[in-house]
C-alpha cells in the first residue's frame, strides 16, 4: 500500500513539454538581456530605474531596468547565475511560471530599492533581483542539490547557499557596504521569489523557509484514482511491494548503506520496519 504522506510530499513530475518550454524561456531571457546590452540600451536613462524618473511618470522603469546591465562583467555574472540556477527550476515549473518568477522577483527587488531610495539621486539596473528570486525558488524546489559557492572549497546544499547569500546581502546592506551594488534589490528579489513560491507555486515546494508562518497553502491536493477493476493492480512506477520473510544479509547491507548515506529520514516506514525485524532476528539467533 502506498504511503499517502510520502506521496503528498512529492512535487508534481514535470512533463517533457514543461521541461523544454521552461528551458527555452530561460535561454530566451538570457538572449534578451544580451541583445539589449549589445544595442547599448543601458545608456538610455529613461529605461533605468530612478526615483526621479518614477516620480515623473516613467513607471515602466521598474520593468525595463531588470533587463539592462552596466557593463560586460555585470551582464556576464548575472546571466551565468541565471543560467545555472534557472536550469534547475525552469524545467520543473515550466515556461509561464518561470517567466512570472523572473518578473515578480525583479519587480520586488526594484520596488524595495525604490522605496528606500525615494529621495536619493541614484539609478539602478540589472537582473540581480530576478536572479536572487530564482535562487531562493530553486532552493525551495530542490533544497538538497549540491552546489559550489565562491570562496567555499567544498559543495554545499542549495538551501544552505541561498541562506548564506540572503544573510550576506542583509549584512552588507546594514553594514553600509558601498560601491555600485544595490543590496536592497537582491533582498527584495529573495523576498519576492520566496513569497511567490510559497503562496502561488507551493505544490513545488520541498523546503519552506517561512514554515514558521504555518502550513503551506493547500494547493497540493491529490485526486485519488477510483479503485482498479477486480484482478488489476495500479502501481506507482517507483513502487515495489515491501519484502516479506526473513531479512537477508544482502538486504540488511543495502539498508545500512542507505542509512549511512542519507540518515534515518531517508528510510521509508517499510524499510524501518525491516531494520527492526533484522534486529529482532539477530537477538533470536544469538540466544
Amino acid at each position: 500500500m502506498l504511503n499517502d504522506r510520502e506521496y503528498m510530499r512529492r512535487p508534481p513530475r514535470p512533463t517533457i513539454e514543461d521541461a523544454r518550454s521552461g528551458f527555452h524561456t530561460l535561454i530566451a531571457l538570457i538572449i534578451v538581456n544580451v541583445i539589449l546590452w549589445l544595442f547599448g540600451l543601458q545608456r538610455d536613462e529613461s529605461l533605468l530605474l530612478s526615483p526621479e524618473g518614477f516620480r515623473s511618470g516613467e513607471f515602466w522603469q521598474v520593468f525595463t531596468a531588470m533587463f539592462l546591465h552596466y557593463d560586460f562583467w555585470h551582464l556576464f555574472f548575472n546571466m551565468f547565475s541565471l543560467y545555472v540556477l534557472g536550469s534547475i527550476s525552469a524545467p520543473i515549473i515550466g515556461a509561464k511560471r518561470f517567466l512570472i518568477l523572473y518578473l515578480v522577483s525583479g519587480l520586488a527587488g526594484n520596488l524595495l530599492w525604490l522605496g528606500a531610495s525615494w529621495d536619493a539621486n541614484a539609478v539602478i539596473l540589472g537582473a540581480s533581483g530576478a536572479v536572487a528570486g530564482i535562487t531562493i525558488a530553486s532552493a525551495m524546489i530542490v533544497p538538497d542539490i549540491q552546489m559550489f559557492l565562491l570562496l567555499i572549497p567544498f559543495p554545499i546544499k542549495l538551501r544552505t547557499m541561498a541562506i548564506i547569500l540572503f544573510v550576506l546581502n542583509i549584512m552588507s546592506h546594514l553594514g553600509g557596504a558601498g560601491g555600485n551594488v544595490a543590496y536592497l534589490a537582491h533582498i527584495g528579489g529573495f523576498i519576492g521569489g520566496m513569497l511567490l513560491m510559497r503562496f502561488a507555486y507551493s505544490r513545488y515546494v520541498q523546503w519552506d523557509p517561512l514554515a514558521f508562518l504555518g502550513k503551506l497553502p493547500n494547493d497540493r491536493k491529490v485526486h485519488r484514482q477510483p479503485p482498479p477493476p477486480e484482478g488489476w493492480t495500479i502501481r506507482n512506477e517507483t513502487y515495489a511491494p515491501p519484502p516479506t520473510g526473513r531479512v537477508s544479509q544482502k538486504e540488511l547491507d543495502a539498508l545500512l548503506d542507505k542509512l549511512s548515506r542519507g540518515g534515518v529520514n531517508s528510510l521509508s516506514e517499510a524499510e524501518l520496519a525491516r531494520l527492526r525485524q533484522a534486529r529482532e532476528q539477530m537477538r533470536t539467533d544469538n540466544k
